[in-house]
This record gives structure tokens, sequence and C-alpha cells, in this order.
């Protein structure tokens, strides 16, 4: 049996809102099928595979409606857990800790040395001032596919083409609001809501929604001083070299 339920809606980009009501809507969008599923403490994350903008619906109660499953994902535990520590990696421009997430990531098919030649461009960029979000992360992703350098499994694929479409929709739904900035308040609501847990759980363990473990948190705030050490070392190499 297949049941269906009407819908009222407008495609979200034909909304015509006020400038305030237009950003609202692209965060809701970003927030409900990016911030939603890679934040989840769930086994298993579904996502929506085909959010073109005919089946994202700005509804009359100014709620986001969104229509056709029929392509859908699934994000495993290991896989949010390892992009969480590509993105720790990228903040503390760590790039042993970034190669051995995206050799987790592709299942140990990745050449380590063409990898490397990725993440210290990658690196480079943010030492020039790239925000390390999860913008960054699709970007290493795209380089690292792009050059052969690791194979990724094809649920991976299918959510790194989900959010090239999603950033579509939402720059035609309104400029104002950057995915980045989004997601990184959904960490830190999301952070805050695990607060509670955190105090009893174990240090090693990931069973929240940021996918980041206590000793995580612990190693991220013991390294700050290291980070700058290595921020200054590479920022010198580069103009030495002229990057």
């Amino acid at each position: 049996i297949t049941a269906m339920t009407r819908l009222p809606g407008i495609r979200v980009t034909d909304f015509h809102g006020s400038r305030l009501a237009r950003a609202r809507l692209a965060a809701r969008i970003v927030e409900s099928l990016v911030a939603r599923p890679a934040l989840s403490p769930r086994g298993l994350a579904i996502f929506h595979a085909d959010p073109h903008a005919g089946n994202l619906l700005a509804t009359q109660e100014g709620r986001l409606g969104v229509v056709d499953w029929s392509l859908i994902g699934r994000l495993t535990k290991a896989d949010r857990v390892q992009v969480a520590q590509l993105v720790v990696g990228a903040m503390t421009l760590d790039a042993r800790r970034i190669g051995k997430a995206i050799e987790r990531l592709s299942r140990g098919q990745s050449r380590w040395v063409e990898v490397r030649s990725v993440v210290d461009d990658s690196l480079a960029e943010i030492r020039r001032g790239r925000t390390p979000g999860f913008g960054w992360v699709a970007g290493v992703l795209d380089a690292l596919a792009v050059s052969q350098a690791a194979r990724f499994p094809s649920h991976l694929l299918l959510f790194r083409k989900s959010l090239l479409t999603l950033e579509g929709v939402v720059a035609d739904v309104s400029e104002d609001i950057p995915a980045d900035v989004v997601l990184g308040l959904a960490v830190a609501r999301q952070s805050l809501g695990d607060l509670p847990r955190r105090f009893v759980a174990s240090p090693f363990s990931r069973e929240f929604g940021s996918q980041l473990s206590n000793a995580d948190l612990l190693g991220l705030a013991l390294t700050v001083p290291l980070t700058g050490l290595r921020f200054w070392r590479q920022t010198v190499f580069d103009r030495l070299v002229g990057t």
C-alpha cells in the first residue's frame, strides 16, 4: 500500500517573503537536511538524497516541507565520527589526524602521498583565513575524489551530491546565511544539549550528537598552544616558498 498526504506550499525558491524571512527559511533548510543527520546520535542517520527545490516547500504555516523521500541515503555513526575528526584536525591544523580520518572514511582505499598533498593544500587555505567547517570538509572530499587519492563508499558520495544540490537551493533562497555559520550554531546547540550526559559518560564514548568524546574535547583544549605553533611554522614556510 502506498499512502500519500497532500502538503500545501510553494517551492522554497518561489518564496518572496522579507529578507529576514528568506534568511530564516534558508537556515531551516540547512538545519533540517544537513545538521540533523550529521548530528544524529543514532547508529544510522537517514538523509534526503534528492533535495532539489521542487522537493522543498515553504508551507502556509511558515514551515519547511520536504517531499518525495523515494531516494534516501544513510550515514553510519562511524562516518559521522570521522567527519567530526576531520573538522577537529582542521581546527588544530593536524594533518596526521585528518589523514587517519580520510583513511577510515575510504575504508583503507587511499594513497597517503596523494592524500597528504591534498591535505596540505587544504590546510594552507585555512591558514589564509578559510573557516574549517563543513564547506571545507566537502572541498577536501571533492579534491580527493577528483585526484583519485581516495575512494569513498557510495553513500558518502551520495551525501556529497545532496550537499551540492542544497548549496544551490540555499543560495537561491537567501545569500545572507552562510551554511557554515548555521551548522556551527547547530553544533554549539547540540554540544550544550550533550552536557548533562557527558558527566556520566565514559571518557572515550562518542554516543553524543556532536560525535566527539570527552577525551576528544580535552585533547582539543590541550592542543591550542601546539596549534598556534603549527600555524606560525607553516605560515612562515608558506611565505618562504611563495604560496
